[in-house]
């Protein structure tokens, strides 16, 4: 029994070094975000980590110990076993890690829901893996586990004689069996082990660098499935009362911004553009050109938020009013779509035609689906097939605006038209013209293809003001959301969520030409916006309300947490550490309104997806 137990604590012993091993060496890779942090409290995140390391360590000593036991009773020779089945874990551990570090990289979290419900679209997910960008990943990750696996297959992985009879063999089995299983639970208390013990910091980085991976993946694999409302700040009857309180505070009509009573309406979603690349919103200078131009014709936010980070949250939240989820993500039920308001249904039904422009799959992350939902009468799919240029996502920009010109010259007017542009995606490898050359590559690439699709918009401003269409149309461009990129801000950082957002188009009137609107907002004000535009009611979309509120706010989410801004403070509030973790004055009532957004949406989401 003695050398039973022996070989289990060594088995435990390799993989939680193993474990500690990644947890370093993540910390390595993002060094750059600890600049201000003292040594100890770094360190710490190795203790708070200690016991879901541990835990992953049983896991993954368990299957060793029965093969060891069968072999035992068999008499047959189990070296070979134990070593394929370890080999196999590893490799598994490396793509875990490697995909964690990848995300943590682009996303600022590790694997989650969102992340593996991507998984099922498998040819555009790829295209984020990036050439260069995560290859330092791959190799630190891939070292750390030959590194493991030489030092078993040298220590650990010979064949064991247990001497023991058979029912003294199993009797040491099922004990040490159930003390791996109560070391992978946590202990013997009520309550399992669970991730939100590794959280203990303001940065984040570290309360994600106490998460052990491959755990986390497998908790994440086995609670796929959203369990209603996960956020539980409110009674009912207090959240209602706060609906009340929502409407009266921020509602309020919009200016008319056209010279027509219906005009044709065009959304340009910008891929990844961030205020800190856009000189008229304060960033670099000479990356956009063009889009800078266009504000001296045009109505400039220049205080203007996306909701998430990715480009189906802004979709839903500019024609939906559905706000970024910190934790559910809604695109994935699709047989509920046609119970969200939708702006694409509420313009059909006065007369419009709908219409949705991509250069790439229109199928990635269900967005055919939640359009066709809402009604909308034509779906480009054409392109990508026929495009002559292409990045990893699709069509080059200059193709998708070519198409679309073409395209809605051909429309019945009034329309309402939605298009995206897919260069400047992540990991920004397109083939275009190097104009920033920077140590930081990727920051380079991302800062060129924002400057290819710069001009690519301004040249379509340019050839639209040509066609018949362009007098009576109102032209919104905004991002679908920003990116880390090129200042690498951390995820939970109100300006990494800064956007730019342009009205312009001839139907635009004289007066806001040229002009700037500096009150707080972001897509959630849109279909509000368009809304008091035609003159239709905006209460169905009931967390949309007018950007011209001189008591707007701006709202976003990321994972575990959520940042709502006003005119004279702001607050960043983290999920699973319960607390404020950036802020200026620490505002209650921006707080309030934070988690009352988080449940109100979240309730939202249930409550579409089981109406019949």
């Amino acid at each position: 029994m003695t050398k039973f137990f022996l070989y289990i604590l060594k088995q435990l012993a390799f993989w939680l070094f193993y474990f500690i091993l990644l947890q370093g060496l993540f910390l390595f890779f993002f060094l750059k975000e600890l600049n201000a942090v003292s040594l100890s409290h770094i360190l710490f995140t190795f203790k708070t980590g200690f016991f879901l390391n541990l835990s992953a360590a049983a896991y993954c000593t368990i299957l060793p110990v029965i093969i060891i036991f069968i072999a035992g009773l068999s008499k047959m020779n189990g070296e070979k076993m134990v070593l394929a089945v370890t080999t196999f874990l590893l490799l598994c551990c490396s793509l875990i890690y490697v995909t964690d570090f990848a995300l943590y990289h682009n996303w600022g979290t590790r694997i989650n829901g969102k992340a593996l419900w991507y998984l099922q679209f498998p040819g555009t997910v790829s295209a984020s893996a990036g050439n260069l960008g995560h290859i330092k990943f791959v190799m630190g990750v891939t070292l750390v586990s030959a590194f493991g696996w030489f030092i078993y297959k040298k220590y650990l992985s010979k064949e064991l004689q247990f001497k023991q009879q058979p029912i003294q063999l199993s009797l040491s089995f099922i004990l040490m069996i159930s003390v791996l299983f109560i070391t992978l639970r946590g202990g013997i208390s009520g309550r399992p082990i669970s991730k939100g013990q590794s959280y203990y910091s303001k940065y984040p980085i570290l309360n994600y660098a106490a998460i052990n991976g491959f755990w986390n993946f497998f908790d994440i694999v086995s609670h796929y499935k959203s369990q209603g409302n996960p956020y539980h700040y409110y009674l009912t009857h207090e959240l209602e009362n706060l609906q009340i309180q929502f409407v009266k505070e921020y509602s309020s009509s919009s200016p008319k911004l056209s010279s027509i009573d219906k005009p044709n309406i065009l959304f340009v979603y910008l891929e990844s553009w961030g205020a800190d690349v856009v000189g008229c919103l304060g960033g670099q200078l000479n990356v956009t050109p063009g889009f800078d131009l266009l504000t001296k014709e045009g109505l400039l936010f220049n205080k203007f938020y996306s909701t998430g980070f990715r480009t189906e949250q802004g979709l839903m939240a500019t024609l939906s009013g559905f706000p970024a989820q910190a934790q559910t993500y809604p695109m994935e039920t699709m047989d509920r779509f046609e119970n969200y308001p939708n702006l694409i249904r509420e313009l059909s039904s006065v007369g419009y035609f709908t219409s949705y422009f991509t250069g790439g799959n229109p199928q990635f992350a269900n967005t055919d689906v939640f359009l066709q939902s809402a009604g909308i009468d034509k779906i480009n799919k054409e392109l990508l097939e026929n495009a002559k240029r292409k990045s990893a996502w699709g069509a080059l920009d200059e193709e998708t605006f070519d198409w679309v010109l073409n395209s809605l010259k051909k429309q019945p007017t009034p329309f309402f038209s939605s298009m995206v542009t897919l260069t400047s995606h992540e990991w920004f490898e397109a083939p275009v013209k190097k104009i920033f050359t920077e140590n930081d590559f990727v920051a380079s690439n991302y800062k060129n293809t924002v400057y290819y699709s710069d001009s690519c918009l301004y040249d379509f401003i340019v050839k639209a003001k040509k066609q018949k269409w362009y007098d009576n149309t109102l032209i919104v461009i905004m991002a679908d959301h920003a990116c880390n990129y090129p200042l690498n801000r951390s995820m939970n950082d109100p300006e990494r969520y800064h956007i730019p957002m342009l009205i312009t188009g001839g139907a635009l009137k004289n007066e806001y030409r040229g002009t700037i609107n500096s009150n707080l907002g972001g897509h959630l004000n849109i279909p509000a916006l368009v809304c008091n535009e035609l003159k239709l009611n905006p209460e169905k979309f009931k967390l949309s309300t007018s950007i011209f509120n001189l008591n707007s706010f701006a709202y976003y989410t990321y994972d575990h947490g959520v940042g709502v801004m006003s005119a004279n403070d702001f607050v960043v509030y983290d999920v699973n550490l319960k607390d404020i973790i950036r802020t200026k004055y620490k505002s209650d009532s921006l707080l309030k309104l934070g988690k009352y957004l988080m449940q109100s949406s979240a309730q939202m989401k249930e409550d579409y997806q089981t109406k019949k």
